[in-house]
């Protein structure tokens, strides 16, 4: 990774432009879903959607439902933050196909067996298997969120080192995912470290490109099936190919994403 920025951010306090320009647009958001969230509260009616089930949801702890400002963080994660990390993942998966044809052949094979001709449903992903190993071993590569944080909420001791209350924590979620002491192939891109047996034998916490525990994301289940949804439809119709003479080299921004983009040939499949 060539580039890091934004990890460290300068406090909203400063009176900067962009921290003006972003409190100014955090306002407007904010307002917006929480006039939204007040109209469902008193809605007669049920929609059954996310919302809906946010407001109905218990907490494991305590059982309580969500206090306003954390329906607030729920919504703003899947209405702004779902997108981009997943558009970055569909990216770096297209362009690992192009560089391992073999992959590509058996992932190209799996969509015809399943699906021939039809444009794929959610009723098809139980049985993409491999098309799913190879959007894993995407996000251990690649993962779109390569760092997280978070604060301990009471005094805790990690391994040798011991923790105050209060004390801020950064994940190296990219560093954790090629690990070789969890990972047979660690620097390769290998969809066979997804197997059933091999994710079975393996620590739950060796693979966490959503986060892990009671604040994993919540964007997860949409984000896969999107992501299988769009490349099974892309992947049926075109092979994607890099220009020759293309070098691409990640850079580590707000998301994990190619340097200046990454510009593919498509290739008409049928």
């Amino acid at each position: 990774i060539t580039k890091l920025n934004h990890v460290i951010q300068r406090p909203l306090w400063l009176p900067t432009p962009l921290n003006r320009e972003f409190l100014a647009s955090r306002k407007v958001v904010q307002g917006a879903l929480g006039r939204i969230i007040a109209e469902r509260r008193y809605a007669t009616e049920p929609k059954g959607d996310l919302l809906d089930m946010l407001l109905s949801a218990r907490l494991e702890e305590g059982d309580q439902s969500f206090t306003e400002e954390q329906l607030m963080v729920e919504m703003s994660s899947i209405v702004f933050a779902g997108h981009e990390t997943t558009a970055e993942t569909m990216t770096w998966l297209l362009y690992l196909l192009s560089q391992h044809p073999d992959v590509e052949e058996k992932v190209l094979a799996e969509l015809d067996a399943v699906l021939g001709d039809r444009t794929p449903t959610m009723a098809d992903l139980e049985a993409l298997t491999y098309l799913n190993q190879v959007i894993n071993e995407t996000l251990r590569l690649y993962p779109a969120a390569y760092i997280m944080t978070r604060e301990s909420v009471d005094e805790d001791r990690v391994g040798a080192y011991s923790l105050p209350a209060g004390a801020g924590v950064a994940i190296n979620i990219i560093g954790i995912q090629r690990d070789p002491r969890y990972w047979e192939k660690p620097e390769q891109f290998w969809p066979e470290h997804f197997s059933a047996e091999r994710t079975k034998a393996r620590h739950k916490a060796a693979f966490l490109p959503f986060g892990i525990g009671a604040r994993k994301c919540i964007g997860e289940p949409l984000s896969r099936v999107e992501m299988q949804l769009i490349l099974a439809t892309i992947l049926q119709n075109y092979r994607l190919r890099l220009p020759l003479g293309t070098h691409i080299e990640p850079e580590a921004g707000f998301v994990l994403q190619p340097k200046d983009g990454l510009r593919m040939v498509l290739e008409r499949r049928k």
